[in-house]
């Protein structure tokens, strides 16, 4: 069973980190002053929290009595209770609600005035957890710049302030949770042209500057998620190339950055760069394991087991079964959580398990389960908890009995859960105390959509008819899922994106009302539009889906039909809805065409509320809600109908009830089948359910089997009264259809040299096959090295193309490339004038100049030899004790190559690690090169050796282009001979 990750709120507040600092206020005559021991600064604590802190002094007894206050306040704080350990220490349990500073005064009854202590904590606001602002996953990278003032940061893709292989148009999302202070579309803005600010609270902010304009989807005042797109990475305002220009400050001070709790390296400045991946991933697909691989290590065998089953042979072996059941349920989520981090990182490289049954990890004993563990495992097996988004590794110790000691940070204690559980606390609190900063969610099936939502907006449209059409999409817009993405395209003569792909469905709705009427009817300027958001904002892992609706006959070009035949090549599926007085006034056959042919369905709708209840059908089957059951009635000012009932088998998952009515304001009301009524708020642990909207809905999770009531209560009947109910069952709607795999090959034959042809086979083919292939793709090829480089091939036409450095292969509007393909080219290549190390790239890239496709390039690094020269050097044995005045080299150049074109000034005689030595002269005899050097240095380099071999190498260019050649001549030194007269 796949579930994907849902946001509950738990809370009003938003999370602050206090490390608290204490300092001491002294009086006359009193002892040393006692301090806050038991709180580490590095280790700080969530805010608001409840924290013990242990005072340290000396005189303390058992009827000691602690005070505290805030501030100016003279009123006492209240405190959970006060435990006496000894003379010198006492413990204080306490909710540390309130930023500022404490005082706390210990009083001990009958010796007042040598016993008062004060002083001071200071509480001070810690950073949020920032993660990069771009997709979880992906990997980018950042450098400052010397133009920076302070701790700003710049980030892209790959190469700085270049349009080449750079993160333009991509997404740039919100790095922690707040509230949009900025949101500039356009406009120099001192330099940040478009950008974003968001506030987090405690006085943190971040800035995102030179977005592309008009590209921002949140307003002020907005609340955004933390991942959620805010912009889009461009190059408006001060900015030379595409980036992203990115700041964090505090109390409007530029702060150090940190990601994920990780310090960025300020000493990496332009043109340098540092990597870095993002775990943005707030939102994204969380799937808990099927099974898990346990090693059992009495046996020595690794065993496969069912994930849930595991869990619950574990929880009896490491909770005690007759524990409160909120300590248990805190128990079934830590034992899951360390399960499922290790089935996705690897504890035990190439073992082949991802845990141990013993206390190493976790004790696990099959068919050990309790009823009342099993009951944990049950309640909370919806939920997940993470940081940062991500599942992390929930370690726990035993811990004391009747303590909630030790408290080591990020550690639960199972002691602990019983001990705040017996206290009042419930799973959720309790893990939160341990775990802080910690986030948990409802786990709930559904994968995730990327809708868009195609309305006619032509002249017969318009009045009602387009209203209708706007209330229609509105409805659906509120039957998505946090984790959906919608996007809105209207059409007429032409189309437009009036909303694009985004998750803040607010922003959506408002532009949705903008929409107005009026023009032809194309239908493929509709489609071609929607197919465009789809494939340029489109989120991997989402369903494409597109709703189409239209009133009338396609009527101006261009026709639908190419783009029909793509949304069959990316596995996007049609919904199309043909609205008006009779079906023979829309364009049945072309609309039902458009659904067929993609796996949609076609349906028609006579009026608007038929329009509005047929996108809310379509977008409950597109997003994996089919229909199994359907009420329709009338409900009467104030009265209460049943609506009807349905029956939940054994072991279903999930089932959703959707309310929905042409107008008033009605409500839902489910009970269950032993008569009580479910509570339809969010944030129970059994539902999920929307905004308070039309429609209103509801997914009972885990739902008991047996009969449940389906009730409609009229709350405000003006001036319908009809409604109708929708159960549904949950179907995963299908992956989304994924392109195959690509991959270069090449054969490098070696040597190759300077100025002459070298042919290379690069072979393109399918690495692994998918369901479809790309459409409009090209290939790229790219040489960088210390000289030119020419690229030639000749086409399947005979055609030969001819390229320097760099160029393109295909036609320039591109070619389809199917699902599974070979071919090999071989492409000449000539390194024209230099020797030394060149980089060659091939590359798959969208037509006709675009970006990598799913970064599919090839890059290979060869070595480029000189021309070959025949070198002789004279004299062949060189006596360091004779005089003479040149060293002569004979050059004889390859065929092809004249001695009189050598540049003599570029031919240099080189030795070991001595400077080279250039020649002072040369002439030509015979076709051959004599180049004179300077006889003193060259014996200068040899001095000390006696009756040694020693290999010279002679390098020049002719014609611009490079060649060497060496020689071996035998050194002597008369005066180092040993021996006597």
């Amino acid at each position: 069973m796949r579930k994907i990750l849902a946001t509950v709120l738990l809370a009003a507040f938003v999370f602050s980190m206090l490390p608290l600092l204490a300092s001491g206020v002294a009086t006359a005559e009193t002892p040393p002053l006692p301090k806050i021991t038991g709180v580490d600064p590095a280790e700080p604590i969530m805010q608001p929290s409840r924290q013990w802190l242990g005072i340290i002094g000396t005189g303390f007894d058992a009827d000691s009595q602690v005070i505290l206050s805030i501030e100016e306040s003279v009123h006492p704080i209240p405190h959970d209770r006060t435990e006496f350990e000894s003379s010198t220490r006492i413990n204080v349990f306490v909710g540390l609600t309130n930023h500022g500073t404490w005082t706390a005064q210990v009083v001990n009854p009958g010796d007042v005035s040598s016993n008062i202590f004060a002083f001071t904590v200071i509480t001070v606001d810690v950073r949020p957890s920032f993660q990069l602002p771009f997709t979880c996953g992906e990997t980018w990278y950042y450098y400052t710049h010397a133009g920076h003032v302070s701790y700003e940061l710049d980030m892209n893709a790959k190469a700085p302030f270049t349009d080449q292989d750079t993160g333009h148009n991509r997404p740039v999302l919100a790095s922690a949770s707040g509230t949009v202070t900025t949101a500039a579309q356009t406009g120099w803005n001192g330099g940040y042209g478009t950008w974003v600010e968001i506030s987090h609270g405690s006085g943190w902010t971040t800035r995102y500057a030179h977005l592309v304009e008009n590209s921002i989807p949140v307003s002020v005042g907005q609340h955004v998620r933390m991942g959620q797109e805010i912009g889009r990475l461009g190059t408006t305002g001060q900015s030379e190339g595409p980036h992203l220009h990115y700041e964090q400050r505090h109390n409007g001070v530029l702060q150090p950055v940190e990601f994920n709790g990780q310090a960025v390296d300020y000493s990496v400045v332009f043109p340098n760069k540092m990597a870095i991946t993002s775990a943005n991933c707030r939102g994204q697909l969380l799937t808990p394991p099927s099974i898990i691989r346990v090693l059992r290590v009495e046996t020595g065998q690794i065993e496969e087991v069912d994930f849930k089953y595991y869990v619950k042979n574990v929880l009896p072996n490491e909770w005690i079964p007759s524990w409160d059941m909120e300590a248990l349920k805190a128990g079934a989520m830590a034992a899951k959580t360390y399960a499922w981090y290790w089935t996705i990182h690897e504890k035990y490289p190439g073992q082949g398990y991802d845990v141990r049954d013993t206390t190493g990890d976790q004790v696990y004993v099959p068919g050990s389960s309790h009823p009342r563990t099993d009951a944990a495992v049950d309640a909370t097996w919806h939920w997940v908890m993470t940081k940062g988004g991500a599942v992390f590794q929930a370690q726990y110790d035993s811990g004391t009995p009747g303590s909630p000691d030790p408290l080591i940070h990020g550690r639960l204690s199972q002691w602990g859960t019983q001990y705040w559980a017996q206290a009042g606390q419930d799973w959720m609190w309790i893990l939160d105390y341990y775990y802080k900063p910690l986030e948990i969610d409802v786990l709930v099936p559904f994968i995730p959509v990327d809708l868009v939502l195609v309305l006619d907006r032509s002249g017969s449209m318009s009045g009602a008819p387009m209203q209708g059409a706007k209330n229609a999409a509105i409805a659906v817009v509120d039957m998505l899922m946090r984790q959906d993405r919608v996007a809105v395209v209207s059409f007429a003569s032409t189309a437009n994106t009036n909303v694009q792909l985004t998750s803040d469905f607010g922003h959506a709705k408002t532009e949705i009302q903008k929409i107005t009427a009026g023009g032809m009817t194309s239908f493929g300027a509709g489609l071609r539009e929607a197919v465009g958001e789809l494939k340029e904002r489109g989120t991997e892992g989402h369903v494409p889906i597109i709703i189409f609706m239209s009133d009338g006959h396609h009527n101006t070009s261009p026709a639908p039909d190419q783009w029909v035949n793509e949304c069959v090549e990316r596995g996007i599926r049609i919904y199309t809805i043909g609205f008006g007085s009779s079906p023979s006034a829309v364009d049945e056959t072309r609309l039902k065409g458009m659904a067929a042919a993609t796996g949609g369905q076609y349906l028609f709708a006579p009026t608007i509320y038929d329009m509005e209840k047929v996108f809310l059908m379509f977008s409950l089957e597109a997003t994996g809600w089919p229909l199994i059951g359907e009420f329709i009635g009338t409900v009467a000012q104030g009265e209460t109908v049943v609506a009807g009932d349905f029956t939940v088998e054994p072991d279903t998952d999930y089932v959703r009830v959707t309310l929905n009515w042409p107008g008033s304001d009605l409500d839902l009301i489910i009970e269950r089948p032993d008569g009580t009524e479910v509570d339809l708020g969010t944030g129970t642990d059994n539902i999920y359910s929307g905004d308070d909207a039309k429609p209103e809905w509801v997914i009972l999770i885990d739902p008991e089997p047996g009969t449940w009531i389906v009730k409609v209560f009229g709350k405000v009947i003006n001036p319908h009264s009809e409604y109708i109910v929708w159960i549904s069952g949950y179907v995963p709607p299908g992956p989304p259809v994924s392109p195959s795999t690509y991959k270069f090959e090449y054969s490098i034959p070696d040597p190759i040299t300077v100025a002459t042809d070298v042919d290379i086979d690069v072979t393109f083919m399918t690495a692994e096959e998918k369901a479809v292939g790309y459409d409009g793709v090209r290939f790229r090829f790219e040489a960088d090295g210390p000289g030119d480089v020419t690229f030639r091939a000749t086409d399947s036409e005979g055609v030969e193309h001819t390229f320097l450095n760099n160029g393109f292969w295909g036609p320039s509007a591109g070619f389809d490339l199917p699902a599974l393909y070979e071919a090999t080219t071989t492409w000449t290549l000539n390194f024209l004038h230099r020797a030394g190390d060149y980089t060659i790239t091939f590359s798959l890239v969208e037509a006709p100049d675009g970006d990598v496709i799913a970064d599919i390039t090839e890059t290979v690094t060869v070595t480029v030899k000189p021309l070959p020269a025949e070198v002789s050097i004279d004299p062949d044995t060189l006596n360091l004790r004779a005089w003479g005045q040149w060293i002569t080299a004979y050059i004889e150049l390859p065929e092809g190559y004249a001695a009189d074109d050598v540049d003599i000034e570029t031919v240099e005689l080189a030795y070991g690690g001595q400077e080279s030595l250039i020649a002072a002269w040369g002439d030509v005899q015979d076709g051959v090169l004599m180049a004179k050097f300077d006889w003193a240095t060259v014996t200068a380099w040899f001095e000390g050796l006696h009756d040694v071999d020693v290999e010279l190498t002679v390098a020049g260019e002719v014609d611009g282009v490079g060649f060497e050649g060496t020689d071996i001549i035998r050194v002597i030194d008369p005066s180092q001979r040993r021996g006597g007269r």
